[in-house]
């Protein structure tokens, strides 16, 4: 009973392993003949299966020239198998043209070994076994040159492993592709152990190769893999297994029919099958096709996102040392500008006086578009600092208004501020805001050929919240309802601004509504192309207390 057992166990051992290595080849070549990972595992496949059923040949047989060949054949297998491993492990790693020189010394050294497969060097006569208790009908016997096969066949088996284990090591390496190759090398390394296990018995040492089994747990590990994780685009292979499975068993049932009528219908329902199987694998082709495209096009377009933010980032870092580097000589040209108009450094004259203004109004606005670039930068990189009080917004706007008041006049543009008696505080950087309403009233001006621009102030209570409202409307160019949705983005001027204002930035709008965002508030534009535009900007306000008490 324990010698059948015994029997059976190898037995079935090596056949389930061939079957499943071979099952699983010719699969995964169905599924793809052309791609060099599928041709590299099926020919693997093929020459362990060969071995495998060599081996249960020789074990089997009672006949000792059968045997004879069937050692060969194990043989000759058994010295492509370490060659056929490292090809399959080059070509999932994608490395051959890396270790391509090692491949040159493998391959002569295999064609060696099979050679001499041949040769009593290598094999000596198999023997009968039976004698032994395991029932085994042949074995193998290592001739005098057994020994380096057994060193060829362990050392090229080990760098395979290697080269795959460095592979599997790499950090950029992604988690999907590391858990398949882990798989890969875990369950090849589980085979080779299971069929090296036969070598003490071909030198003559009667340790039992229980291990075999593990031989049989390889492609089986393997085939988890595969369908586990993908290894092969598995879902065509696993549809088109089942689908050849229902074949035969309906051809099976078909033949096996002793009734005609049965007979007769199971054609019908292999027929059927048949159509709706291939309809089934066609569609599940298209499936994963589309699937890898778009899988394809996504890792595309993720390596030029991650492209664009590199280029975003320097432009900013570039944008950001830049206008570093040109607002101290414009403050200088500024500043000593002002000093000249001022007097400072002595009377001046009519005709130097003119010439002077402008220098100084024009380095005035390259300071501003200076600080927009500036803050542009800061928000980007998520440096912008805020200094929050409660400030009175009319005083503030008042200021710019007055400030902003000779430009429009000189425009033939009238400026005017509604009066508010009324303290409207606002929970502001006062900085960062004067900087807003100055941006829109200037804007205001600037484009508005002629007309007016109005600007107020006000406060509203909405339950215990209390909100400031600043609003400039004019009676300017407008904007176009194209280009309304566009107004806060950078570089960013409508079509018709260019023609009264050549020299804009396109990021004043742009800085004031990331300013307005974060003081929580919101900044609304209403414009018809021709007739004007009017922009708001709500900030929070006081908060009311339930006794009527407006401090906070």
């Amino acid at each position: 009973m324990v010698d059948f057992f015994l029997t059976d166990y190898y037995s079935v051992s090596l056949f389930i392993g061939g079957v499943i290595a071979l099952v699983s080849g010719l699969l995964v070549f169905l599924n793809n003949s052309r791609d060099s990972v599928n041709i590299s595992w099926v020919f693997l496949s093929i020459i362990t299966s060969i071995w495998s059923f060599g081996y249960l040949m020789l074990i089997k047989t009672e006949d000792i020239s059968i045997a004879t060949l069937s050692n060969i054949i194990l043989h000759v297998a058994a010295s492509i198998i370490p060659v056929a491993y490292v090809y399959f492990v080059l070509s999932i790693t994608k490395t051959t043209y890396i270790y391509k020189k090692i491949l040159y010394v493998m391959v002569p050294t295999m064609i060696t070994f099979v050679g001499l497969s041949f040769s009593s060097f290598l094999l000596g006569e198999v023997i009968p076994k039976s004698d032994i208790g395991w029932s085994f009908s042949f074995a193998p016997v290592a001739g005098p040159g057994y020994v380096f096969f057994a060193v060829y066949f362990f050392v090229v088996t080990l760098a395979g492993a290697v080269v795959l284990g460095n592979f599997v090591r790499k950090k950029n390496l992604e988690h999907q592709n590391k858990i398949r190759l882990i798989f890969v090398l875990v369950s090849s390394m589980v085979g080779f152990l299971g069929g090296g296990s036969v070598f003490p018995l071909t030198f003559g040492v009667l340790v039992p190769p229980y291990p075999i089994l593990l031989f049989s747990l390889y492609p089986i590990i393997i085939t988890y893999a595969i369908i586990k994780h993908r290894l092969f685009n598995m879902k065509i292979v696993a549809a088109e297994s089942m689908t050849i499975a229902l074949w035969i068993l309906l051809l099976m049932r078909t033949l096996l029919s002793g009734d005609s009528s049965d007979g007769v219908l199971d054609a019908v329902v292999l027929a059927v099958s048949f159509f709706i199987g291939s309809y089934l694998i066609n569609s599940v082709r298209e499936d994963v096709k589309t699937r890898e495209e778009i899988e394809a096009l996504v890792k595309r377009l993720r390596v030029a996102n991650e492209h664009l933010r590199e280029l975003d980032k320097q432009k900013t870092e570039f944008v950001s040392i830049a206008s570093h580097q040109l607002r101290t000589p414009l403050t200088a040209i500024k500043g000593y500008s002002s000093m000249i108009l001022d007097g400072s450094f002595g009377k001046v004259c009519d005709e130097v006086k003119d010439p002077v203004m402008r220098i100084f109004r024009s380095s005035e606005r390259l300071v501003d578009t200076v600080e927009d670039f500036l803050n542009v930068a800061r928000i980007e990189q998520g440096r912008m600092s805020y200094d929050m009080e409660y400030i009175d917004m009319y005083p503030l706007v008042k200021e710019i208004v007055e400030e902003l008041f000779y430009t429009a006049q000189e425009k033939g543009v009238s400026l005017s501020l509604i009066p508010c008696r009324a303290r409207c505080l606002a929970f502001a950087d006062k900085g960062k805001i004067r900087q807003v309403v100055l941006n829109l009233v200037d804007n205001a001006v600037k484009y508005t050929p002629s007309g007016s621009v109005e600007v107020s102030v006000k406060e509203e209570i909405l339950g215990r919240k209390t909100f400031v409202t600043f609003t400039v409307t004019d009676t300017g160019i407008g904007i176009p309802d194209a280009f309304v949705g566009e107004l806060f983005g950078k570089f960013n001027r409508a079509e018709n601004s260019s023609t009264y204002h050549a020299n804009g930035s396109g990021v004043g709008l742009y800085v004031a509504n990331e300013i307005v965002k974060a003081h929580h508030g919101v900044i609304e534009v209403k414009s018809e192309e021709g007739k004007g535009t009017t922009f708001s900007v709500t900030l929070p306000g006081r908060v009311q207390t339930i006794k009527g008490s407006t401090k906070v």
